[in-house]
């Protein structure tokens, strides 16, 4: 169920954020999105379940960034005329 699957995303994050301090280069774009996709949900249960403002706060502002940042992609996705599918996939869902 449901902590099953916050077991599954911490064990994510986990790893990569090792990768990343282990010298992962941020031109591969598929682990770039993977740890978005991570933070993302992360930032999500903190500012569901955190008794702490100040860590509402800044999870929020990190989400509103990671939303304007899909707008962008829709935008120059359809811009450039790439396929939907293709589009969805750079998203930060």
């Amino acid at each position: 169920g449901a902590n099953v699957r916050e077991s599954d995303q911490a064990i994510k994050y986990s790893y990569l954020t090792h990768k990343v301090r282990q010298g992962w280069k941020s031109d591969d774009q598929e682990l770039s999105i993977e740890l978005d996709r991570s933070r993302n949900y992360m930032g999500h249960r903190t500012v569901r379940l955190s008794t702490t403002p100040m860590m509402v706060v800044i999870n929020f502002m990190y989400l509103l960034e990671i939303e304007v940042s899909n707008i962008i992609n829709i935008i120059e996705g359809i811009r450039y005329q790439i396929p939907p599918d293709e589009i969805r996939s750079l998203l930060i869902l």
